[in-house]
């Protein structure tokens, strides 16, 4: 039978330029608004509000933006495995969604607890929730600092999303997603690198954040291992900029970001201070972004980080680095 069905969540540390209204669309379902008359005379009728309870209407109130989808499906009520499936589902792409606004800018954006409301009759409503349990942190170890983001910068994104930003197709449950293994060759390097950043994003810890931008880093640059801690910050170096200043200035904040990996990823103590850590996680999450961007903004460069051999690949870093043009 098909029922009417509506999705939501709250979302926070994240605000916006201006009222949202009814809000723009992520997905082909999934829309995010900050408008808070749109949740209350749209989603929280008095049925869900009952059912789901005075606190959790609270919380929906306090946050700074909401997710939401309506739309009609087939559903057997009766089958509990069903309704979560699309639950999660749901909550999967809102997910993937809030991790490519990194691409913009350094955030820790999260959602609570989502629910779907499946209308049985006028009276009458089936609610499921689920919640998603791995926090972001932004680079300074924080997961309470609000981020202001502009509708215009956010428009460009979605679109990009959509397009590129995909789901794996093995993940068809929270679970797989959260589980989610990039092993062997069927995964590209850049799959690898995101599984990296993802694990930065959600350790306060600066010291192993760190190390993880670097893993992210190495998965892209390196397919070897000899020299790694010098290899790595010259690569990337020459890959980001021409300038010889700046060049040496990102090969210099690598160096220092490899010192703190080396340290932590051995379990002994990192001796610099608090502020020098702080420094060296937020330089190292710029620089990881700016790659990132720079490498899925061009499709011939992206094909090569993620399906090159390793010989063909050392080849392209070798003429970067030595500035040899190809004449074929």
């Amino acid at each position: 039978m098909k029922h009417e069905i509506k999705y939501f969540g709250a979302l926070f540390n994240i605000s916006f330029d201006c009222d949202l209204g009814r809000g723009d669309r992520i997905t082909d379902d999934i829309w995010i608004t900050n408008n808070k008359d749109f949740l209350k005379d749209n989603l929280l009728n008095s049925i869900i509000s009952k059912m789901i309870g005075e606190i959790e209407v609270r919380t929906l109130l306090k946050a700074d933006a909401y997710v939401y989808a309506t739309f009609d499906r087939e559903i057997d009520l009766d089958k509990r495995e069903e309704r979560l499936s699309i639950l999660n589902k749901l909550i999967m792409h809102t997910i993937s969604f809030l991790d490519c606004l990194w691409l913009l800018k350094d955030n820790a954006a999260n959602m609570e607890l989502a629910f779907l409301e499946i209308k049985i009759d006028q009276y009458q409503s089936n609610v499921s929730s689920n919640s998603w349990t791995h926090y972001k942190f932004d680079a300074n170890g924080n997961a309470d600092r609000d981020v202001l983001f502009c509708r215009e910068e956010i428009r460009p994104l979605r679109e990009f999303y959509r397009k590129s930003f995909l789901l794996p197709q093995e993940c068809d449950t929270l679970n797989q997603y959260t589980n989610f293994q990039p092993y062997g060759k069927s995964f590209g390097n850049i799959s690898r690198a995101f599984y990296f950043l993802s694990a930065a994003r959600t350790t306060p810890y600066l010291p192993v954040k760190i190390a993880h931008y670097c893993s992210c880093l190495e998965t892209l640059f390196l397919r070897e291992k000899q020299e790694l801690s010098f290899k790595l910050p010259l690569r990337v170096a020459c890959f980001l900029s021409d300038s010889p200043d700046n060049k040496l200035r990102i090969f210099k904040q690598l160096r220092n970001a490899y010192n703190i990996r080396s340290t932590s990823v051995h379990g002994l103590a990192v001796k610099p201070d608090i502020k020098v850590i702080t420094d060296i996680s937020c330089d190292t999450d710029q620089l990881v972004r700016l790659v990132i961007n720079k490498i899925l903004k061009n499709e011939k460069i992206c094909n090569l980080f993620n399906e090159a051999k390793d010989v063909d690949f050392n080849e392209y870093m070798e003429k970067l680095i030595f500035k040899v043009t190809d004449n074929k």
